[in-house]
């Protein structure tokens, strides 16, 4: 693709700015966090009896790990790409479209039967039919495409990762430990839906 180094995609590592990622996470957490408590509050959801604590830190480490990937994905590598040829503006847009679109694709399973040379094909339709009720739609589509347009404009403003990092790994920390640390009660569409990313939410 011609580039020789990673601050030709208009991005930089410097450790100056690496305070960005703990204060992004805070920041994202903390939003998230009351948007599940006033979740609670309302009553969709309750603590679990026994709240599986210990889960915590591995929940931690998966969050701050999927984001450096997907940020250095999608907000360095394939924004960086677009970046160069095109209008920053779009080139967000582009970008969050993708990500949002590959979010919600969450195969089932296969069952216990054999594999065969279709399986792929069914694992795929079961990642898609979801997507066809209209509070899914939302949540798997408007909501992360949001997010995506809100780390886009973090890795612009910065000109690094590290804001847009711990944004995301904030998010999904805070949403993942909510999921595992309670019950979830009700839907309340079109804001509520069964997870904190689904729905107007």
């Amino acid at each position: 693709i011609g580039m020789r180094r990673f601050h030709d995609l208009k991005i930089t590592w410097a450790w100056s700015r690496s305070w960005q990622l703990p204060a992004g996470f805070l920041i994202a957490g903390l939003v998230i966090a009351l948007w599940g408590w006033f979740a609670m509050k309302i009553g969709l959801a309750e603590f679990k009896l026994r709240p599986p604590l210990n889960l915590v830190p591995n929940l931690l480490l998966t969050s701050v790990s999927v984001a450096v990937i997907e940020e250095f994905l999608f907000r360095g590598m394939i924004f960086g790409l677009f970046r160069q040829t095109t209008p920053t503006w779009v080139a967000a847009i582009f970008v969050s479209a993708i990500f949002s679109i590959i979010h919600p694709l969450r195969p089932g399973s296969t069952g216990a039967g054999p594999i065969t040379w279709h399986s792929g094909f069914d694992l795929l339709l079961q990642s898609i039919q979801h997507l066809l009720e209209a509070l899914d739609l939302i949540g798997g589509f408007v909501t992360i495409f949001v997010l995506g347009l809100v780390l886009a404009h973090a890795t612009v403003k910065t000109g690094a990762l590290w804001l847009p990092i711990g944004l995301h790994s904030g998010v999904v920390f805070a949403k993942m430990s909510f999921n595992k640390l309670t019950h979830h009660l009700a839907d309340f569409p079109p804001w509520f839906g069964p997870d904190l990313t689904t729905g107007f939410g």
